[in-house]
């Protein structure tokens, strides 16, 4: 009788630390520390640096660079506090650039949400979710479920920052170049393309340009375009087939995470429908509509008019595979 009182009063006392422990880790939102979200985007900025990339292997750096600048739209999701910490919610795009030989080079493009981690007003950490097959799993660690169902990258405006880039390197335009080509030209080098450029594809006789697409049982053919990015794609293709599970966004795509990076070959580009692009090297994205933004283009999906490929990826998350053809 008494080793069962005993085993009672233990489980009572656990039962009540528990619910203690869970009472001290609840977050609680407070609503007068805004000022936090400015010491978010002012340490995005400066952990921003010029990469000084390459064009081969046997480059050597070119430090005559000028016009560094970022461009950030953060996203404000909500600032909780739980015991002496502070944690602060946001969705960050973050842009920067710099000019060499003329040109205007985009030195990095993200946008993903964070958690940053504040002690007395200062940042201590920050975490951000896993790239490919981890991503869903990590939001829901990092994220409580009220913030995570807010997360969409149609948060921050990727055309108020093309917009905003323009107009501070518009001094790198041609006048008397005709409007329509009148843009800032633009020579993406990213720093991970270093050591594939030139190492895919020059040990195949025969160029593969063309690859299938299986969305919702039906096959469909891609024309690729002739860059380092599709050939990697091939490369990855001739391992085994890709499998991309991708959701809606922006009314004009589908995209999906790789389980790996590919080199990209970043430039300006609008979107056509049955374009399959590349983003942030590991993002497929096959489009349905139009977007202007920095873009690897992969190929195009033949055949298919625009309301055709709508009807067919539908208005929920599809599976969307790549592979050869035999």
């Amino acid at each position: 009788m008494k080793r069962v009182l005993k085993i009672f009063i233990i489980i009572i006392f656990l039962s009540i630390l528990i619910i203690f422990i869970k009472m001290n880790l609840k977050e609680e939102e407070v609503n007068n520390k805004d000022y936090l979200y400015d010491k978010v985007e002012e340490y995005l900025i400066g952990q921003e640096h010029p990469h000084y990339n390459l064009e081969t292997k046997e480059s050597k750096p070119n430090y005559n660079v000028s016009d560094f600048k970022v461009f950030t739209d953060i996203a404000k999701l909500g600032i909780r506090e739980s015991q002496n910490k502070t944690n602060v919610y946001v969705w960050a795009l973050v842009e920067s650039f710099y000019v060499q030989d003329g040109k205007l080079i985009i030195n990095n493009n993200s946008s993903t949400p964070y958690k940053f981690i504040f002690e007395n007003d200062e940042i201590v950490d920050y975490k951000m979710p896993r790239d490919g097959s981890e991503y869903g799993k990590s939001l829901r660690e990092i994220f409580p479920t009220d913030i995570r169902i807010k997360l969409n990258e149609s948060l921050v405006n990727g055309q108020k920052l093309s917009k905003e880039v323009n107009e501070y390197y518009s001094y790198l335009t041609n006048d008397e170049e005709p409007q329509e080509q009148n843009e800032i030209e633009t020579e993406i080098i990213p720093t991970n393309t270093i050591d594939n450029t030139n190492e895919i594809g020059e040990e195949t006789s025969e160029m593969i340009n063309k690859i299938k697409l299986e969305v919702n049982g039906k096959e469909l053919t891609v024309n690729l375009e002739d860059n380092s990015s599709s050939k990697a794609l091939v490369e990855k293709l001739k391992e085994n087939d890709i499998v991309i599970k991708a959701h809606d966004y922006g009314d004009f795509e589908k995209v999906g995470s790789l389980d790996f990076s590919l080199p990209t070959n970043d430039t300006k580009i609008t979107t056509e429908p049955g374009d399959l692009i590349l983003y942030q090297g590991n993002q497929i994205t096959l489009y349905y509509d139009t977007n202007t933004w920095n873009f690897t283009k992969l190929g195009k999906v033949e055949g298919l008019s625009k309301e055709e490929l709508k009807e067919l990826l539908g208005n929920s998350d599809v599976t969307i595979t790549l592979s050869l053809f035999n």
